[in-house]
C-alpha cells in the first residue's frame, strides 16, 4: 500500500488521535509495544469493574441514607427539647459558658 493511500485509510478509519498513535506505535515498534489492544481490553475491564463498584457503593449509600428516613417526628418531644435547650442557652448567657460553671454558680450560691 502507498504511503499515501495507507495516511488516507488511516484517517478514515474513524479512529481516535490516541488509538491512531498507538496503531502508529505498534506498527513502528513491534518488540517494545504493549499491543495497544490488549491495553484497552484491560483498561475497559478496569472501567467496568470500577463502574460497578461505584454503582453497589452507591447503592448501599441510598439504603443507608433511606432507613434514616424511616423515623416518627413527635411534635410534643421536639418542642420539650427545644424549651430546655432555650433555659440551658438562658443559664450559659447570665452564669457561665458551660455546664459546669453553671452548676458551681448554683452551689457557691446556696453556701452565701
Amino acid at each position: 500500500m502507498p504511503e499515501e493511500s495507507w495516511k488516507q485509510h488511516k484517517w478514515s478509519s474513524g479512529m481516535t488521535g490516541y488509538e491512531q498513535g498507538a496503531a502508529e506505535y505498534d506498527r513502528k515498534c513491534p518488540e517494545k509495544s504493549f499491543h495497544s489492544t490488549e491495553y484497552d481490553k484491560a483498561s475497559s475491564t478496569f472501567k467496568r469493574q470500577l463502574l460497578w463498584k461505584s454503582i453497589l457503593l452507591l447503592s448501599d449509600a441510598s439504603r443507608d441514607l433511606s432507613s434514616y428516613m424511616d423515623f416518627d417526628f413527635d411534635e410534643e418531644t421536639f418542642f420539650e427539647t427545644e424549651k430546655r435547650l432555650d433555659l440551658i442557652n438562658g443559664l450559659k448567657a447570665k452564669y457561665g459558658q458551660t455546664i459546669h460553671e453553671i452548676l458551681s454558680y448554683q452551689k457557691n450560691s446556696r453556701k452565701n
